[in-house]
């Protein structure tokens, strides 16, 4: 099954497919708000924590998504979520986050000469 799931996460993947976790990830995320939605980024924590690790992989996958893209402000809303989401969820969330690919996201943004120092000082905060 491990496989499987594999597969299924990288179908998902290629086809920007989300649940519920990943919808509000974008909205939380979303450049036209003036900043972070605090009360947002608790709502995708409770679904998380309520949804186990499908949840917990969704909210990864799309703020990892988020934070590719190249607006500064799309950026620190998705290091907000996931600061907000490595504080208040559980283990099944942290295991997402500690994985080789969630941190070689994370290390991309720091090492982009371009970045935002805002960006770059955030996802710095994080990685610690």
């Amino acid at each position: 099954t491990k496989m499987m799931n594999s597969a299924i996460s990288s179908f998902q993947d290629a086809f920007d497919i989300k649940g519920e976790v990943g919808r509000l990830v974008d909205i939380a995320t979303s450049e036209t708000l003036l900043g972070a939605d605090l009360q947002q980024n608790r709502q995708i924590c409770d679904k998380v924590n309520a949804g186990g690790k499908e949840a917990a992989k969704d909210a990864v996958r799309t703020v990892r998504k988020r934070l590719k893209n190249k607006n500064p402000k799309v950026q620190l809303l998705s290091l907000s979520v996931l600061e907000a989401l490595v504080v208040n969820c559980g283990p099944d969330l942290l295991t997402q986050v500690a994985t080789r690919e969630t941190m070689n996201d994370l290390q991309s943004v720091v090492l982009q000469p371009s970045v935002d120092s805002g960006v770059h000082r955030k996802t710095l905060q994080l990685i610690q």
